[in-house]
């Protein structure tokens, strides 16, 4: 990303403390964003913060489990009360287990629907009236195991549960639009 191309813009990052979310957190602030940085290690968060503001950038960071009722409410409203609005939602928080379909128990089916599917959801449908507000964007991030499937890895659904919300939103954005 440019440097400061989105100064004076606010970016909500879920998984911020690994991975590509990690990655997205360092572009933005690099690149002058305001960063809401969201994931449940207290001092992974803590030590990306401390890194975060070496760049400049304003930097949050919440604490959340995405996949419990009022997770998603939580992230947005200290966005909200941080930096008045929200610009970009980027959802990279994900969660897979190990297991086939044959060994998967339900418990651990359900924690990776809530983490890869419904926390997306949640978050999209919080965040929606201020993205609206800013004509903000959206990004969903999925990986490969979301698109073909790998021995012992119960991840089915997952790219269906990220991109469906995203296109369903966007189909229903567009024809709101043409009255």
């Amino acid at each position: 990303m440019a440097e400061k191309q989105f100064a004076g813009k606010t970016v909500i990052i879920t998984g911020a403390t690994s991975g590509i979310g990690r990655s997205c957190a360092l572009a933005f602030a690099q690149a002058g964003a305001g960063s809401v940085c969201v994931g449940r290690n207290e001092q992974a968060l803590a030590e990306l913060s401390d890194q975060l503001k070496t760049t400049g950038a304003e930097v949050v960071t919440v604490s959340s489990d995405l996949s419990v009722e009022g997770g998603a409410k939580s992230v947005v409203d200290a966005a909200l009360q941080r930096f008045n609005g929200i610009d970009i939602l980027v959802n990279a928080a994900g969660h897979i287990s190990s297991g086939t379909i044959e060994d998967t128990s339900l418990e651990a089916w359900d924690k990776m629907m809530a983490i890869n599917v419904r926390a997306i959801f949640t978050l999209m449908q919080a965040a929606l009236p201020s993205l609206m507000d800013r004509k903000g964007n959206i990004v969903n991030i999925s990986s490969v195991t979301g698109l073909r499937a790998f021995p012992g890895r119960a991840c089915l659904l997952r790219f269906e549960g990220r991109v469906g919300p995203t296109y369903s939103l966007q189909r229903s954005r567009t024809r709101s639009k043409r009255g």
